[in-house]
């Protein structure tokens, strides 16, 4: 109850100068529908952004973020951070933080995939809720696995595979996508030329 009161007083925003200026994320992203509310900021002088994460049983706790900062609600636990879903979405992409599943959308953008983030080394709880956002999934979608370069990607990887495996929905295709020549998507946004972005003025080019 206090971690939802809390959240309750954020502001939910289109536009921050840490995801504009320091992440490569554009406004455009934050105000599609897939996104919308999904990212808020705290009411302290920092104007840290704000990710929450979501469980079984609704707000469980949000990831906080900032210029060279990283932390969770006091008192909180870490779900699922999600992005909204849509009835005829085919793909469901996990990313170890919200930022890189951002980052992901800027880079590869469908309108028929939904977005979550772990936030990092799961706790026992996680792989369950993964397992049900896994199972939601319509018939024949795609399950992307969208970790890091690097062990701990590899690991994450693992879970969500796991995961797949435990929904006993043999409809489904696990995929593993991992940046190239990059540590996490975010390094990959933030070092390609803006103007080789698929993503352009909030709506994803056409093929």
């Amino acid at each position: 109850m206090h971690v939802e009161a809390v959240y309750a007083c954020f502001e939910e925003i289109t536009t921050h100068p840490y995801l504009e200026k320091e992440r490569g994320l554009p406004a455009a992203l934050l105000e599609s529908q897939r996104f919308a509310g999904r990212v808020r900021k705290d009411d302290t002088p920092y104007k840290n952004v704000i990710f929450p994460h979501f469980d079984q049983n609704g707000l469980g706790g949000y990831e906080i973020k900032n210029r060279g900062f990283t932390g969770f609600a006091r008192g909180g636990e870490k779900g699922l951070w999600m992005s909204h879903t849509r009835d005829d979405d085919n793909r469901l992409v996990f990313c170890e933080s919200a930022i890189d599943a951002l980052s992901h959308a800027v880079l590869f953008p469908d309108d028929r995939t939904r977005y979550a983030s772990i936030g990092g080394k799961p706790n026992p709880l996680q792989p369950e809720l993964i397992r049900a956002a896994v199972t939601r999934m319509p018939q024949g979608a795609e399950i992307v696995a969208a970790m890091n370069n690097d062990a701990d990607g590899e690991v994450l990887a693992g879970v969500v595979e796991k995961a797949v495996k435990l929904s006993n929905r043999n409809d489904l295709r696990f995929t593993v996508h991992q940046p190239v020549g990059f540590k996490d998507f975010n390094d990959q946004l933030r070092l390609k030329p803006a103007s080789s972005l698929p993503y352009r003025h909030g709506t994803p080019s056409v093929a």
